[in-house]
């Protein structure tokens, strides 16, 4: 079989090119498709990373000077939102370069590692707030991820 890159010819039933490393045969548009979902998901992610690191440090400082003009308690600082604000930044960039790994149709290990951490991430998105708005803000993030796992696990032997 002729790899349609590099013009080499590949033994009959190889799955990858001997010399460049591309997939022989036929390739689908899934791992294109899980990039793209994966990115999309990525960036929500990130635009809730940084929400929530606002949310944190402005309820720190409104807590902070009705403390100093009130004189009432201490409230305690909004670690929840500080810590997953750090973790949502850090998803953001772990699915960022799974998508575009899986776009590029490498690393499949690390593309499903990606896009499982952003599916964690859309549950942990879910847990801070009131049901009536917990599978709003976490869903789109839920199904990208899962959709975009299936579309790279069914694309398995194209990476390389």
């Amino acid at each position: 079989m002729e790899c349609s890159s590099c013009g080499n010819v590949a033994p009959e039933g190889s799955v990858f090119c001997p010399a460049c490393g591309k997939a022989l045969g036929k390739q689908t548009r899934f791992p294109l498709a899980a990039g793209i979902l994966a990115i999309i998901g990525s960036c929500l992610i990130f635009a809730f990373g940084i929400v929530s690191l606002t949310g944190a440090w402005l309820e720190f400082y409104i807590n902070r000077q009705i403390y100093l003009h009130v004189g009432g308690p201490s409230l305690p600082f909004p670690a929840y939102f500080l810590s997953f604000g750090v973790f949502a930044i850090a998803t953001f960039a772990f699915g960022l370069v799974a998508g575009m790994s899986a776009i590029n149709r490498k690393f499949f290990v690390f593309s499903i590692f990606g896009v499982s951490l952003l599916t964690v991430c859309g549950i942990l998105v879910s847990i801070p707030f009131d049901s009536s708005t917990s599978w709003e803000i976490g869903s789109p993030i839920m199904a990208l991820s899962l959709v975009s796992a299936v579309l790279i696990a069914r694309s398995k032997t194209e990476f390389t």
